[in-house]
């Protein structure tokens, strides 16, 4: 039920294990054979779950890239609107893989929308012989067609109770997106956009502990400006500042993508340098 949804979700702010939830309740209201949620932001995929056998061996960036390219696309993104295919061939060939059931299977992609902003979709395969009901009194509006011959304009399930579930499902991923943005920004410098002395030493950790794992070397430099004082009370602060940027931009320059930079503190910085000595 919707409690038990909103219970599950509240209690984390962990990506993965919200996605996982949604996937896991989603299963009660429709028990399907295969369930997948993108999460895209700018149009680029950020992040992704997959439950069920179907598409296992599929690249996840192939299948937001062929939905991204359908007809259907713009519904979903514009008018936030189900789309329901009841030909699977469809979506197979886009995607130039094997069916690996002969049960006659329906698809479903419904929107996630968070406060006026698309947030990704959940694609959704199931039988339609494990769905008990149908509801009769769904409307049209709900609901728009792709491959669909038949005329059948029903969702396996009543039109309200997914939009509750998305709607929910939407408002804990947004949370956990926010978390994400709070916490990487008390990890980076305001004035350099590096990493701070916190978000320094978090990162390291890790690198450490891979460099004992595999028994790698290490190196650490520590990098202060010369006369810095003088500059500040010569020039004044904001003179300072944009020393302090300059010599932070000519570090990331002259670095590796390995290495890691970080503002220790004042004028002082430092630098990790994996697989180096001194």
């Amino acid at each position: 039920n919707q409690i038990e949804l909103v219970q599950s979700l509240t209690g984390t702010l962990d990506m993965n294990e919200i996605l996982n939830h949604s996937l896991n309740h989603l299963h009660k209201i429709i028990p399907y054979e295969q369930a997948a949620i993108f999460i895209e932001h700018n149009g680029e995929l950020i992040d992704f779950f997959f439950k069920g056998m179907l598409l296992v061996d599929l690249d996840p960036y192939e299948i937001f890239n062929t939905i991204q390219k359908s007809d259907f696309y713009p519904q979903l993104k514009n008018h936030n609107r189900c789309v329901y295919l009841t030909d699977p061939v469809f979506l197979a060939k886009e995607l130039k893989i094997r069916l690996l059931t002969e049960r006659d299977l329906n698809w479903i992609v419904f929107p996630l929308h968070y406060s006026g902003s698309f947030l990704g979709w959940i694609l959704l395969i199931y039988a339609q012989d494990q769905i008990a009901t149908k509801n009769s009194s769904t409307s049209s509006d709900d609901v728009a067609h792709q491959e669909n011959q038949s005329g059948d304009l029903l969702l396996p399930v009543n039109s309200n109770l997914l939009t509750n579930y998305t709607s929910t499902v939407a408002v804990s991923i947004r949370s956990a997106q926010l978390h994400a943005e709070a916490q990487k920004l008390a990890r980076i410098d305001d004035l350099t956009n590096i990493y701070n002395r916190r978000g320094f030493f978090d990162i390291a950790q890790i690198k450490l502990n891979i460099a004992l794992q595999q028994k790698s070397t290490l190196a650490a430099l520590m990098v202060d400006i010369d006369h810095f004082k003088q500059v500040n009370d010569q020039y004044g602060h904001l003179a300072g500042d944009y020393v302090i940027r300059c010599v932070a931009d000519e570090c990331k320059k002259n670095i590796r993508e390995v290495d890691l930079l970080g503002r220790y503190g004042g004028e002082e910085f430092i630098i990790l340098l994996p697989d180096c000595t001194i």
